[in-house]
């Protein structure tokens, strides 16, 4: 015969099992980041002591982060002396999916919060605001943020008041460095 302890201990143990699974049925269901593809490789570059990943980037028509990108170089983006750098064609690194975190943002009244989270490389980002519906024109720059690699960081800014009667917004994240975009829309509560 079951004690009254022995069915709590079952109840309490199917009601975790059920949380576990739905738990990790959404984890399944979450995006999951997205890596940049090998670059194809037009011809090779060996650095050397004295080169600047700008200058080489300059020689060959392209911008000193697609360099990077191209050769999975990480902050700083310095080369070493002596390393084979592949280099791409012109316009390949705009075509590539590189950003590998997740935004999310909240906005009621005046305030808009931000977060921040799974970057794998430290950037700065300008924070921009407009309008989803179309009754406001433009994008507004409402601040910045700084996104250590690997951290979750989470930031307030006040939204424009040309804003702020607004149903929906779409707010995004701009690369300071590669201009890289990460735009979500919400709902706005005014």
């Amino acid at each position: 015969m079951m004690t009254r302890l022995n069915q709590r201990m079952i109840h309490f143990g199917s009601l975790a099992l059920t949380v576990l699974v739905t738990l990790a049925f959404l984890a399944a269901a979450l995006p999951q980041p997205v890596q940049a593809a090998s670059a194809p490789c037009v011809t090779y570059y060996t650095y050397k002591k004295g080169d600047k990943t700008y200058s080489v980037a300059k020689t060959f028509g392209l911008a000193w982060w697609e360099i990077g990108l191209a050769n999975n170089l990480k902050y700083p983006y310095i080369p070493t002396v002596g390393q084979r750098l592949c280099i791409p064609p012109q316009g390949w690194a705009e075509s590539q999916p590189t950003v590998t975190g997740y935004m999310s943002a909240i906005s009621k009244g005046s305030k808009l919060t931000v977060t921040a989270s799974g970057f794998t490389t430290r950037y700065l980002w300008m924070v921009k605001v407009k309008d989803s519906t179309g009754k406001v024109s433009g994008d507004f720059k409402v601040g910045r943020m700084l996104i250590p690699a690997t951290t979750r960081v989470k930031a307030g800014f006040q939204l424009p008041a040309e804003l702020r009667n607004s149903s929906l917004l779409t707010v995004c994240l701009k690369n300071q460095t590669t201009d890289e975009k990460i735009c979500k829309n919400i709902v706005h509560a005014p």
